[in-house]
């Protein structure tokens, strides 16, 4: 019974799509974007700093490149749909010589869900301009690993905190449609991230702080570009 319903209403949609002329179009994209993550950064200079070795910091949350996609219908001018992003930074300091070394790492990662809409502002021949705006749930990660190597011994201490928030992210797209069904796309535009509270995975009362006994965040705000290619089914 839970079957034959399921075939119906699939049948009704698709039934619906045709008659209305709606698009779907599938999209699978790469970027290149930048983090604020002014509080992460903040907690391994502290680390560096306070060390009783010369340290160095050899990455202090850099851009980096993301990757995700997008599944869309639309209608005329206007496109809505689902958005996935896998977003991944982090930090390191480290120390080494001929007794040994130290590490410090930061490791920072963002599984961003939302709903993205598109409006057609612009279209000459097989080009056209387009803006968007996306609004997203963020899940993210933060892993700490501290290790310390004298010799052949090595000892590891490792933290995981999580946190979730919400970002928005408006951009300016130019699209270029090779044929009928088949397009790419250059994306650019910001994300401001609401900074979520950054806490043990299984206790959410347990948050991290940093020295001055301020909470830390997970920060996602920043310059965003992303290249995209797109199939259209419908």
């Amino acid at each position: 019974m839970k079957l034959r319903l399921i075939l119906i209403c699939l049948f009704m949609s698709c039934s619906f799509l045709v008659h209305t002329q709606v698009s779907i179009s599938l999209e699978a994209k790469t970027g290149y974007s930048s983090y604020a993550m002014d509080e992460l950064s903040h907690t391994l200079n502290y680390y560096q700093e306070n060390s009783n070795l010369p340290l160095k910091i050899t990455n202090d949350y850099p851009a980096y490149l993301t990757f995700g996609g997008s599944a869309l219908g639309g209608f005329k001018k206007f496109e809505i749909g689902v958005d996935y992003s896998y977003l991944s930074t982090g930090g390191r300091a480290h120390y080494k010589d001929y007794s040994g070394e130290v590490g410090y790492d930061q490791l920072a990662v963002a599984h961003s869900i939302g709903l993205l809409a598109r409006y057609s502002l612009f279209q000459e021949g097989r080009f056209s301009l387009k803006g968007s705006l996306l609004i997203a749930r963020l899940a993210s990660q933060v892993n700490f690993s501290e290790f310390i190597r004298i010799g052949s011994s090595q000892n590891e201490d490792k933290l995981e905190v999580v946190s979730t928030s919400v970002g928005i992210s408006p951009m300016i797209e130019s699209i270029y449609n090779f044929t009928d069904w088949l397009y790419v796309g250059l994306r650019v535009g910001g994300f401001v991230d609401t900074n979520g509270e950054l806490h043990l995975s299984n206790n959410t009362d347990a948050k991290l702080i940093d020295d001055t006994n301020k909470q830390v965040h997970s920060q996602w705000s920043g310059f965003r570009s992303e290249f995209f290619i797109g199939v259209k089914l419908h």
